[in-house]
């Protein structure tokens, strides 16, 4: 798990598109402690996240930092208050991050974005339905940042259910399982294109 986690935030980091930002930093945050949250040995588990950070050249401070303040951010607000910040109104970080990728037309999603969407929906309130988490995160890349929600959709939901009936049969999941997945349908895919280029 780890070792994919390493190569699939490399690949994020090298692309020379990418730009960190504290939605970014927050997805990351969010699913080391989730995937590490019942690590047996603590002291091991924070080394694990510390070397994963420094292995791809980041600060871990730095984007503790930035992760805790977009979630200090988003505690207490509305939905309607976050999507004007989408918007890029405002001076809140978040309508920072909104103009700044509305500005860079080389701006490229990663999963991290979008699982720090997904936290701050949790943040905020919205239910965590499949229906509803969905249709909020086509709003909010679509008509908020002005951006294709179709990768941020396929990589919430559909890609992590290839060929199953799953949506249809759990009605809703919780955010730490959805934040799951996510990560398990990214790592299992970037270690099946590092297997196939190697061939």
């Amino acid at each position: 798990m780890v070792t994919d986690l390493v190569g699939s935030t490399h690949l994020i980091a090298v692309n020379a598109r990418f730009k960190r930002d504290p939605v970014w930093s927050l997805g990351l945050i969010s699913v080391l402690d989730l995937l590490l949250k019942n690590y047996p040995e603590k002291d091991v588990s924070a080394k694990i996240v510390s070397s994963l950070i420094k292995s791809v050249g980041m600060n871990e401070a730095e984007i503790r930092d930035e992760a805790e303040k977009m979630k200090a951010w988003a505690q207490g607000k509305t939905r309607a208050e976050v999507e004007a910040a989408l918007s890029g109104e405002g001076d809140s970080p978040l309508a920072d991050i909104a103009r700044n990728i509305k500005g860079d037309k080389y701006w490229a999603y990663s999963r991290y974005f979008g699982i720090g969407l997904l936290k701050i929906m949790d943040l905020v309130g919205i239910e965590q339905d499949k229906d509803e988490a969905y249709n909020v995160m086509e709003d909010w890349m679509s008509n908020k940042l002005g951006r294709s929600h179709l990768t941020a959709c396929v990589s919430y939901i559909s890609d992590h259910f290839d060929g199953t009936q799953l949506l249809n049969e759990l009605p809703s999941f919780p955010t730490a399982f959805l934040i799951f997945i996510s990560i398990n349908r990214m790592t299992a895919t970037s270690t099946s294109r590092a297997r196939r280029s190697l061939t």
